[in-house]
């Protein structure tokens, strides 16, 4: 969605709003009725962010009005806005996400299993999840290179493949896959992709409301939730919080081409060790959403977790 639409919808909000008053004259524009139609906006329940955005975008409008004598005033100036405590991103539980994964399946929607691997174990955000190829992949090391776009930003970061995503790209390739890993949702526009995946959560059998109660219906899960549940699950498996910084945080090219092996190796440690204990604490039995076993290590005499 561009910029443009997004403003034309504000426009047209007001304007819808005003009714039959939207021909009168801007003077005749005033406080109590911009007062009121935020009030109605919310009552609506529109977004908390949304609707104080809406009030900046038509304020900057009618102060451009002012600036060019139309108006002796600013309306949009004395509206006031509630100030409601905006829960943060909860990340998914354990269970939560295991019926994610099987909905998918049952469903055949095998791009978005993708998505939930690599949104779980790179901690990208959705759009980058969406973005990642082939290209992106270094099968030799097991890494994935990416630029990390945000606003205006484009960042390169690097993330070690370890399982269950490390399987799922193997299987992705052993069907001769090339190119994007999501490929239906590689050229799709953020909000319909956030609108796709809030309805995967609404599927029967998925059983979570993504929204809170109360009015400002804020989402309590989004596809954003996994960007804070995989530092959740790797500091509940005892990982330093600076190595869980390092995989999860913005990087520079140049930091990147400074990263030492054992600085990779470290962060690879970490991401196997915390997903391993996940896989620990999956459910047991058929379609389980970690498919790991236990096996004996011959060589290292050890204990170690496989992909089946």
């Amino acid at each position: 969605m561009t910029t443009a639409v997004i403003y034309r919808r504000s426009l047209t909000s007001f304007s819808r709003w005003l009714g039959d008053r939207s021909d009168t004259p801007l003077p005749t524009i005033t406080a109590a009725m911009t007062q009121a139609y935020y009030n109605d906006q919310m009552a609506k329940g529109t977004l908390v962010t949304t609707a104080r955005w809406q009030v900046s975008f038509l304020k900057r409008v009618f102060q451009r009005a002012m600036d060019e004598g139309l108006i002796a005033r600013n309306p949009f100036v004395l509206c006031r806005q509630e100030k409601r405590t905006v829960p943060g991103r909860e990340p998914f539980t354990l269970a939560e996400f295991e019926m994610l994964i099987k909905r998918t399946r049952l469903e055949q929607k095998a791009d978005w299993e993708m998505m939930l691997w690599l949104g779980l174990c790179t901690a990208a955000r959705l759009v980058d999840c969406s973005r990642m190829s082939t290209e992106h992949l270094d099968v030799q090391g097991w890494t994935l290179i990416y630029h990390e776009k945000k606003g205006r930003t484009d960042k390169t970061k690097l993330v070690p493949v370890v399982e269950p995503l490390r399987g799922a790209i193997q299987r992705f390739l052993a069907r001769g896959g090339s190119g994007p890993f999501c490929p239906s949702l590689h050229h799709m526009q953020s909000c319909v992709l956030s609108s796709t995946f809030r309805k995967l959560l609404d599927r029967p059998g998925v059983g979570m409301d993504t929204r809170v109660q109360g009015i400002n219906r804020l989402r309590a899960r989004s596809f954003h939730s996994l960007r804070h549940t995989l530092p959740t699950w790797l500091e509940s498996a005892g990982i330093l919080e600076t190595t869980t910084m390092a995989i999860t945080g913005h990087r520079s090219v140049k930091a990147h081409r400074g990263y030492k092996h054992h600085e990779i190796e470290s962060m690879r440690a970490a991401l196997e060790k915390g997903l391993e204990w996940v896989a620990a604490h999956a459910s047991s039995g058929e379609g389980k959403a970690f498919p790991f076993e236990k096996h004996k290590n011959q060589d290292a005499c050890q204990l170690e977790m496989k992909w089946i």
